[in-house]
């Protein structure tokens, strides 16, 4: 598989400050900005607390939303114990690293973009 710049992207983790709520989101874009966005929608405060840079940010926030389906919320809002909060990095890392092992096969490589 070819790589392309436009592939890249961040994953991110947002605090709801009135909340014990976080959101595990994604953008190709600058974070900032993406924050800014999704603040006008919301009455309390987005705190940005983990951001990842990584090629294939959509597959990386499509399993990290799998992993965590058991502390969802609603829709990409979910209830995080601190120690997931603060494993975020290292978790994301790994999400990365299985991704590209399993490049070589189609089933999963499939569209990966």
């Amino acid at each position: 598989i070819e790589k392309q710049d436009d592939m890249y992207g961040w994953v991110y983790l947002l605090k709801d400050e009135s909340n014990v709520t976080y959101k595990i989101g994604v953008t190709r874009t600058d974070v900032e900005k993406r924050i800014k966005r999704l603040q006008t929608g919301n009455s309390t405060e987005l705190l940005l607390i983990h951001k990842y840079f990584c090629e294939y940010p959509f597959r990386t926030e499509s399993i990290l939303h799998n992993k965590f389906r058991h502390r969802k919320e609603l829709n990409e809002w979910f209830r995080l114990e601190p120690e997931e909060v603060e494993r975020f990095d290292e978790t994301c890392k790994e999400v990365d690293d299985f991704i590209h092992e399993m490049l070589d096969n189609p089933f999963f490589a499939k569209n990966l973009h």
